[in-house]
């Protein structure tokens, strides 16, 4: 079952939660709050998961040569760094050698801030830049979009950028495992979806909703193949990855010896980045960028089992021409075999390709 929000936990949401209060005092709507809040939360957990493989590569190269690692030693600097390189998690080199993240830039006053902040970000690997929105070209995905919001927060009157930013940086996530940080993204994203009705459907999956349908999961594996081999698990409208994530964890706590893959994809920018940037801290995670129904990006892949919480409601005229493409090519033996519904029936499309991704036992 997905991980119930402790003590500990509830704290770090509520913290976290604190700092919209800077937001409601620069004049920001409160339904445009998740779009300043996300970047940072990600940026806040890369951090941590980053602080954390740094102390484990520490200690793993202290137990195997049985010497003190010293950063001021070429060799065990070099050998951290090429540690961290061919991880891919996200490299910094400051916050590797130094432990220099937002906390560390927050902690020195006066200055252009935003300008601290951005040469911070700056050095993190291109693909995590692309991920956090720094650096993008003109016409390219924003998907964080770290860099405009921040720069938003700055022009605004009375500049809360560094109180915003104060405020992230005394949040600590490093003692809190995947796990717990998919439960903390959960309870923020429940505060999200209230404020932000229109799109909650695109950001919120309800934490019981995701407990039954985890444990449905969990019971008939049991019932099934059992605890070996190999669960491939799969949502096509996977947001920011909680419940692909929260139904992974349930398998693998049921199932030590289970080998769990999880996939998904997303086509909000922001979500798949936050998606994105934790499945790289996970056993065996690929989050995909992409409109499902148009461009389906595990073709010919079929999975143990799918979770999803797609759009509802709404239609799908905008992307009708490829799908009735699709359909008049494959026809019977395509995703969309039983034929095209109402083009307001969007989600019974999104069935139909959940029915065609399923294994067949």
């Amino acid at each position: 079952m997905t991980q119930k929000i402790g003590a500990a936990l509830l704290s770090c949401a509520e913290t976290i939660w604190s700092a919209a209060d800077t937001l409601l005092g620069a004049g920001i709507k409160k339904s445009d709050w998740p779009s300043y809040m996300m970047p940072f939360f990600a940026l806040m957990m890369l951090e941590s998961r980053l602080r954390r493989f740094r102390q484990a590569r520490i200690a793993e190269f202290t137990t195997a040569v049985a010497t003190d690692f010293k950063i001021e030693n070429p060799a065990h600097l070099e050998w951290l760094d090429y540690a961290a390189k061919a991880a891919n998690k996200g490299y910094h080199r400051d916050l590797l050698i130094h432990e220099k993240g937002l906390r560390e830039v927050c902690l020195v006053p006066g200055g252009n801030f935003l300008n601290k902040l951005l040469s911070h970000l700056d050095q993190y690997d291109p693909a995590t830049k692309r991920l956090l929105g720094i650096g993008y070209a003109q016409g390219h995905a924003k998907f964080l979009d770290m860099q405009g919001k921040a720069a938003d927060l700055a022009s605004r009157d009375n500049n809360p950028l560094f109180p915003f930013a104060q405020k992230w940086a005394s949040i600590d996530l490093t003692p809190f495992d995947n796990s717990e940080i998919t439960t903390i993204e959960e309870h923020i994203k429940r505060k999200w979806a209230d404020i932000s009705a229109e799109t909650a459907g695109e950001q919120y999956t309800p934490t019981d909703v995701i407990d039954l349908a985890s444990a449905i999961i969990v019971e008939l594996r049991r019932e099934g193949p059992g605890g070996n081999g190999i669960a491939d698990v799969y949502d096509m409208a996977c947001g920011g990855g909680n419940f692909l994530f929260a139904a992974e964890d349930a398998l693998r706590e049921a199932f030590p010896s289970l080998s769990v893959r999880s996939f998904g994809q997303e086509l909000n920018d922001a979500l798949y980045a936050l998606a994105a940037i934790e499945a790289r801290f996970r056993q065996d995670a690929r989050i995909e960028w992409g409109n499902t129904l148009t461009n389906d990006l595990f073709l010919g892949e079929k999975f143990d089992a799918i979770v999803a919480n797609p759009p509802y409601g709404v239609d799908w005229k905008k992307y009708a021409d490829p799908i009735k493409e699709e359909a008049a090519d494959r026809g019977m033996k395509g995703r969309f075999g039983a034929g095209l519904p109402r083009i307001s029936d969007g989600q019974l499309l999104f069935l139909q390709h959940m029915i065609a991704k399923m294994r067949d036992d």
